[in-house]
């Protein structure tokens, strides 16, 4: 019995351990992604995008030639 406790023991930080280790890539993309997310709405240029799109190009249903120049007017 003492034997079986000490194998799962052994398991036990094993697994733990390999838990920790690979948790460390996780929270660092976590943290990238956080802080893209964070400058995208601070600093930002999407809605000022948009708003040049809407006005240039008012009807742009998708599959339309007005959707095609709104991407071409985007990419710009």
């Amino acid at each position: 019995m003492p034997h079986e406790t000490g194998l799962f023991l052994l398991y036990f930080f094993h697994f733990l351990s390999q838990e920790v280790l690979f948790a460390q890539p996780h929270r660092q993309d976590s943290i990238m992604i956080r802080q893209i997310y964070d400058m995208a709405l601070t600093q930002g240029k999407s809605y000022i995008h948009l708003e040049r799109i809407c006005k240039e190009v008012p009807t742009c249903l998708s599959g339309s030639a007005n959707a095609d120049e709104a991407v071409c007017i985007a990419i710009i």
